[in-house]
């Protein structure tokens, strides 16, 4: 903890002084985690972002956003982020199976990356989030408080911690509790560290994963200003290059390979059979990425 009786200037000393360490301890884990996010641009793939409580602010920074990444896909549980229960939202980032939910909704591809933020690297959901994305074949990257996670005052939710799962790791150099400063005459403690430093944390990444694509020869979106002129066009240029991601629907027709025309001739030809149309959906799958809907348009009963 830090004590002193100016707590405005205490404050930003400690800020100024995390933002220096930021760059001078965790400047490697931060590049290994912008080549990842740099890999699933060049892939086409997304970036989701998942933080509870206070941590869902990281995950909303990076979303739709002046100068913010295109292929971002924020995972935002609206139970979870505080505004429709604050002790409601705690109890529920708790609760096991809740981030397997979560995680078969989002139905990632392998080639997507994880960003989970948990100050304190040991709630449930963002253990199952992260779990399950490892055994999807995702990177994954936590942003933690190291020194809360192997504080003897943490609470976890099990044995295993967001670190131990995660394929990179970087520490916000938050204190357990994360607030740190101590304001002795009204004996509180304030002053917490871990948004300014994780949205310092997402943002750098974040860029630095767009120059590294561009330098592959991709050309990753970014969000312009709609308060700037020509910002809503480019805007939503980059909204209908991403929305393909949960737009598609292929449809298989019952009667693909039927001239309807030529039914009186005799010779309309066939329509494709039961086995065909299982082929073509095997095939969509095996071609699709992102594993889009495949339906079969026929008459009722005829299935």
């Amino acid at each position: 903890m830090t004590e002193n009786t100016d707590p405005l200037g205490s404050y930003l000393a400690l800020l100024r002084e995390k933002l220096t360490q930021l760059e001078t301890t965790q400047r490697a884990a931060l590049e290994r985690a912008a080549d990842a996010v740099a890999e699933t641009l060049v892939k086409d793939g997304l970036v989701h972002v998942f933080g509870s409580g206070h941590s869902h602010m990281v995950a909303e920074e990076l979303f739709y956003r002046a100068g913010g990444l295109g292929a971002i896909n924020p995972i935002l549980e609206g139970d979870l982020m505080l505004h429709e229960s604050a002790t409601g939202s705690t109890q529920k980032e708790r609760q096991p199976g809740r981030g397997h939910q979560v995680f078969d909704r989002l139905n990632p591809n392998p080639i997507d990356t994880l960003i989970v933020i948990s100050n304190s690297g040991g709630n449930q959901i963002a253990l199952e989030l992260a779990e399950r994305a490892r055994a999807n074949g995702m990177a994954v990257i936590a942003i933690v408080s190291l020194q809360h996670v192997r504080s003897g005052v943490a609470l976890r939710d099990g044995v295993t911690t967001l670190d131990q799962l995660a394929t990179i790791t970087i520490d916000n150099l938050g204190v357990a509790g994360d607030a740190a400063i101590e304001l002795a005459e009204a004996g509180a403690v304030m002053g917490p560290t871990s948004s300014v430093v994780g949205v310092t944390i997402a943002n750098s990444i974040a860029m630095t994963a767009v120059s590294l694509a561009t330098r592959a020869g991709v050309r990753a979106g970014v969000f312009s200003s709609s308060n700037v002129a020509g910002g809503d066009e480019r805007n939503r240029e980059l909204i209908a290059r991403f929305s393909h991601h949960r737009a598609l629907v292929w449809n298989i027709g019952e009667e693909n390979g039927w001239d309807k025309r030529k039914e009186s001739t005799g010779t309309a030809g066939r329509a494709n059979t039961h086995d065909q149309r299982k082929a073509f959906a095997s095939y969509i799958r095996e071609v699709d990425p992102w594993n889009h809907a495949v339906v079969v348009h026929t008459l009722p009963g005829h299935y």
